[in-house]
């Protein structure tokens, strides 16, 4: 029996994208796509390990990885969904949302420990939303992400390792 997967608005918000940019609400999506084929493998891992409804790819290069919760995610659940993210080292921003509001991440900025407690501030946090806000700003973000001033907006620099 097939499952059928049904799409949030949410989801389907991030369906319009600018050219060159491309939003995969399924798991099949991206395997389908040819032109992912050297991605395909580490999509499907993150898509596993996350649990995520979407991949927004620039220049067939994943860029965003976007999960949407049915209920609040605790600090801890996302320190460790951020963690994971940050571990594989492909995309630049995670997006959690959940019910009320919008969570993003930087890819580029160690994740903290997941030990730590509520009164300790989300290092790799870039923003947070409410749901209706992040809707408007999508089609700002996709953009911002391709021309790269998102990273320049957010200071991804200061979140550069040194070596």
């Amino acid at each position: 029996m097939k499952t059928v997967v049904k799409i949030s608005d949410l989801t389907k918000a991030h369906g319009v994208t600018p050219p060159g940019m491309i939003f995969y609400d399924t798991l099949q999506s991206v395997r389908k796509d040819i032109n992912l084929l050297g991605y395909v493998s580490v999509i499907e891992r993150a898509w596993e390990e996350l649990k995520l409804n979407g991949v927004l790819c620039l220049d067939c290069r994943p860029v965003l990885y976007f999960k949407e919760n049915g209920r609040p995610l605790s600090l801890r659940d996302r320190l460790r969904l951020q963690k994971l993210f940050w571990n594989q080292g492909v995309a630049n921003v995670l997006v959690l949302a959940d019910p009320t509001s919008v969570n993003v991440y930087s890819g580029l900025t160690k994740p903290q420990n997941e030990q730590s407690d509520n009164d300790t501030a989300e290092n790799s946090l870039i923003e947070t939303l409410a749901r209706a806000d992040y809707v408007q700003r999508i089609r700002t973000l996709f953009h911002d992400l391709a021309t790269g001033h998102y990273y320049e907006r957010n200071n991804y620099e200061k979140n550069r390792p040194v070596f």
